[in-house]
């Protein structure tokens, strides 16, 4: 009877064995449950057309190159305080202006936000549209001619935009190698 009181319990009947188990199988489950929440919501700044994107960096820098051959520069100004929200764009620096612009406002992180402004001619070098939505976060602009770009019509200009600052702000855009921007709020 004295050697059945002295034997140890069986492996499965101690604390030890369990503890360095179930350690290593939380970290196992933990991982597994992380790959089903990544593959069953993909995030949307990952690309999969990352090689076309990358050779239309090239295109995208010959545009800026072409706008500060060009010497071409802009105002960009947001009022959204008026009855009749609108942005409108003075631009300079062009011999011949086109009759419609593109603005891309591009949000630094959520795709949905993102959006394309068409912008019409109101008198030579000054175009403006109306804005339907009250806007309230941080984008990147892009301002381009609207439609194919052609040999005269292939530049951009670039700068950003916080609309936390003010109800009505005013951004300049200049070329590409002096791209500036100085968000100041409009009286």
């Amino acid at each position: 009877m004295s050697r059945l009181a002295s034997q140890p319990p069986k492996w499965y009947r101690q604390f030890w064995p369990w503890f360095l188990i179930v350690l290593p199988l939380s970290v196992v489950i933990a991982g597994f449950c992380t790959l089903y929440i990544a593959l069953q919501h993909p995030h949307s700044m990952v690309d999969d057309q990352y090689y076309q994107r990358g050779l239309a960096i090239n295109q995208s820098l010959d545009q800026d190159r072409h706008a500060a051959d060009l010497g071409i520069s802009a105002e960009v100004l947001f009022t959204l305080s008026s009855s009749t929200p609108q942005v409108m764009v003075r631009l300079s620096g062009l011999a011949d202006y086109p009759q419609t612009l593109s603005l891309q406002m591009l949000h630094p992180v959520s795709q949905a936000l993102d959006q394309t402004l068409r912008l019409t001619a109101t008198a030579p070098g000054h175009y403006s549209t109306r804005l339907n939505e009250h806007y309230q976060h941080r984008y990147y602009l892009r301002l381009m001619p609207a439609g194919k770009p052609t040999a005269a019509n292939n530049w951009r200009l670039n700068g950003h935009i916080d609309f936390s600052d003010g109800p009505d702000i005013a951004v300049f855009l200049a070329s590409a190698s002096t791209t500036s921007t100085t968000p100041a709020a409009a009286k």
